[in-house]
């Protein structure tokens, strides 16, 4: 989200409008409908510019989480990015233990990963 200029603690707005006519069912690399956030002021940047939603679905393999997200940034809906993603989600958790202690997740750190990281278990939690 860092490439579209989008920042922790950020407000992303999604509006419904019509459909454009260039819709795609795989993300763009440049998306000229995600708006630039406007970091000096509170109020949200106006800026007129075509949004649209794309419904995918994935697969209901308790990893849909992980698969939704990876299709929003990589176009892909695999089990491989589902993987990645969990990794990613481990590797953070125990590089960040400030920012994520274990009353927050839980259970112990340790268990945390080793839960989030298995395929065969619900990540939306």
């Amino acid at each position: 989200m860092s490439n579209l200029g989008i920042r922790s603690g950020d407000t992303v707005h999604v509006e419904k409008g019509a459909p454009s006519s260039n819709q795609s069912s795989a993300p763009s690399s440049n998306h000229p409908s995600v708006p630039t956030p406007n970091h000096a002021s509170s109020e949200p940047a106006q800026r007129s510019v075509s949004r649209s939603i794309v419904r995918k679905v994935v697969p209901a393999d308790n990893s849909c989480l992980f698969a939704s997200v990876g299709f929003v940034f990589q176009g892909d809906t695999g089990q491989s990015i589902a993987t990645a993603l969990r990794c990613v989600v481990g590797d953070t958790v125990i590089s960040c233990p400030d920012e994520f202690p274990d009353v927050l997740l839980g259970k112990k750190r340790e268990e945390y990963v080793t839960w989030i990281q298995n395929p065969q278990i619900w990540g939306g939690a």
